[in-house]
């Protein structure tokens, strides 16, 4: 049936569940993503998961999130590294898993942030 084979499509419509594969091999993008998700994580590791080395960071970068942005370079670089936290939470470990290369973005790596820390000292 179609619940188990899952991907196919139900009626005369396409399926809802995307072929992730084989948009990503469409999208011919220049960056394997198998060595983008390395960069991203090479990116977190970086910095511990909280901002990153400046010279990882393209001159036109540019920050952009729902609440905040767009910041440049300087301005992300500037706001993220005055927040402090590794004196506000010296015990923090960053939990990062799931990443994955966007099937309709190819250049852009999604994953899930977690940690945990014990806040005992200022911001």
């Amino acid at each position: 049936t179609t619940l188990e084979k899952g991907a196919e499509a139900t009626s005369d419509k396409p399926s809802i569940i995307i072929d992730e594969e084989k948009m990503i091999a469409d999208a011919a993008f220049a960056i394997a993503p198998g060595k983008l998700i390395d960069l991203a994580k090479g990116f977190l590791n970086s910095r511990g998961g909280f901002g990153a080395d400046p010279d990882l960071l393209d001159d036109d970068f540019q920050f952009v999130a729902p609440v905040v942005g767009p910041l440049s370079k300087d301005a992300f670089v500037n706001a993220i590294g005055s927040v402090d936290i590794e004196t506000a939470f010296p015990d923090f470990q960053g939990e990062f898993y799931g990443f994955h290369v966007d099937p309709f973005e190819p250049n852009r790596v999604w994953y899930t942030a977690r940690g945990r820390g014990t806040h005992t000292g200022p911001l």
